[in-house]
C-alpha cells in the first residue's frame, strides 16, 4: 500500500472520529499513522565495499579468476557490475 492510500484511509477513519466517537477506530488509526511515519523515514541502505568484494567472489570463481584480486585488475569488471546493480536498484525505489 502507497503512503497516500495510507494517508488517505487515515483521513476517513479520522473523519468517522471525529463524528462524536473520539476512540473509534483507534488502533487502526494508530497503526497507520505509525506506517506513513516508517514509509516516510525509509532511507536507501547501500552495501558495504567489502560486502560487495565478498557477493563477486563466488562469480570470480566461477569464471575462473582468482578471488583474491577482486579489486584489482581482475575483479574490477565484476565491481562495476554490483555497482551498476546496486545504482539501478536505488534509483528504482527512489521513485
Amino acid at each position: 500500500m502507497s503512503i497516500e492510500v495510507m494517508r488517505q484511509a487515515l483521513e476517513a477513519l479520522d473523519h468517522e472520529a471525529n463524528k462524536g466517537n473520539d476512540n473509534a477506530y483507534q488502533c487502526e488509526r494508530d497503526a497507520l499513522r505509525a506506517a506513513i511515519e516508517q514509509g516516510e523515514k525509509r532511507q536507501w541502505v547501500g552495501l558495504t565495499d567489502e560486502e560487495i568484494v565478498e557477493l563477486i567472489k563466488p562469480a570470480m570463481r566461477y569464471y575462473g579468476y582468482n578471488p583474491d584480486h577482486a579489486v584489482l585488475t581482475s575483479g574490477a569488471g565484476f565491481v562495476e557490475l554490483a555497482d551498476a546493480i546496486e545504482a539501478k536498484l536505488k534509483e528504482k525505489n527512489a521513485a
